[in-house]
């Protein structure tokens, strides 16, 4: 309605937003999209006009993300790729709050949840957001297990280890280092007693380290008669021998580590474990004249 033809024009907007009052010349800017009806009335007559009209939603922006893993378990070489779909523009990106690459390439993670922001520019000009979540997860890598660990006669190395690998990408590789040199063989026979630190690497080149106690002063003698029961055990296991027992049993963990020990100078003994998480152990039975048994122990909770 031309305004110069009457002193004061009123109109009333009704739909998602609601406006009226005296018209001034103003656009109605910012309206929520959907259904209008604007009624424009002459404020010197009753001339008047309505008009319906539609404002179209703008398609929302549609944010992806693909994540790639570290190559190995640990690492900080993991990445995400985002892209956004339709006939729009990224006009700037975030990463967990703080601005990243426009290309939308995000390099160098390790594993962890990461929250990716994109600001697009619409084809109306305008701009829009749209937020994404999306885990960067480190791959299976490799589990080492020790199966077991055979004690070295003092001032000799003739303490031994055996070794499980699972997972990563054979072959592996092993290199073992102590305080009586180093060795490269898988299960060693030469290891002198201490603290040895064993480091495997698998056809990728990813490592896992651990340390492996070859513990001192067990020389051979003859077996021990020794039971335990339950196996598995949840919480006492009675330690049963063929005949008195006088000396030290010791409880280790699969990585062959002192995790309990007891003094003994009975025939059996009833050993709570319930302070053990649950997992394959090994017994070790020493006895003072120099007489040694092992059995592997399982404990259940």
């Amino acid at each position: 309605m031309d305004s110069a033809l009457t002193d004061s024009v009123f109109f009333e907007l009704t739909g998602p937003d609601t406006f009226s009052g005296e018209w001034t010349g103003q656009p109605f800017d910012s309206l929520s999209p959907g259904d209008y009806l604007i009624e424009v009335l002459d404020g010197d007559s009753t001339c008047g006009a309505v008009e319906v009209f539609t404002i179209e939603a703008a398609a929302d922006p549609a944010l992806f993300l693909v994540a790639a893993s570290p190559e190995c378990v640990g690492g900080e070489d993991g990445s995400i790729s985002a892209f956004v779909a339709g006939n729009v523009m990224a006009s700037s990106y975030a990463l967990n709050g703080e601005p990243a690459d426009i290309g939308g390439n995000f390099l160098g993670l390790s594993a962890g949840e990461y929250l990716v922001e994109v600001m697009v520019l619409m084809t109306s000009m305008g701009t829009c957001t749209d937020t994404a979540s999306i885990s960067v997860i480190d791959p299976p890598g490799m589990t080492v297990n020790i199966d077991s660990v055979e004690s070295a006669s003092p001032g000799e190395d003739n303490g031994g280890a055996s070794v499980t690998v699972t997972g990563g990408a054979e072959p592996y590789g092993f290199f073992w280092s102590g305080p009586t040199g180093s060795t490269g063989l898988e299960d060693p026979d030469d290891l002198g007693s201490g603290e040895w630190t064993l480091t495997v690497t698998d056809a990728t080149g990813c490592e896992v380290t651990i340390l492996v106690s070859v513990p001192v002063g067990i020389m051979e003698h003859r077996p021990i008669e020794m039971s335990a029961s339950p196996n598995p055990v949840r919480h006492v296991v009675r330690v049963e021998f063929g005949e008195p027992f006088v000396g030290q049993m010791v409880l280790r963990d699969g990585v062959g580590r002192i995790v309990d020990q007891v003094q003994l100078a009975e025939q059996s003994l009833n050993w709570s474990l319930a302070k053990h998480p649950s997992g394959v152990y090994t017994l070790q039975a020493m006895e003072n004249t120099g007489g040694t048994s092992t059995l592997r122990l399982m404990v259940v909770h």
